[in-house]
């Protein structure tokens, strides 16, 4: 027979988790948010050599 935890382990648990979760979307959405301003940014380049350099 298999034993349940308890409420209050089962949200300690799930507050941790979520914790985590925010910490690692908080990490990546920087990141993933980035790739549009560098490609404005490139896209507004006035020459070849500027495009590269962004």
């Amino acid at each position: 027979m298999k034993t349940e935890k308890p409420l209050k382990d089962k949200a300690y648990a799930f507050a941790l988790r979520s914790i985590k979760l925010y910490q690692h979307l908080q990490t990546d959405l920087r990141t993933a948010t980035s790739i549009g301003a560098n490609d404005e940014e490139a896209i507004g380049a006035q020459s070849d050599k500027d495009f590269i350099s962004k």
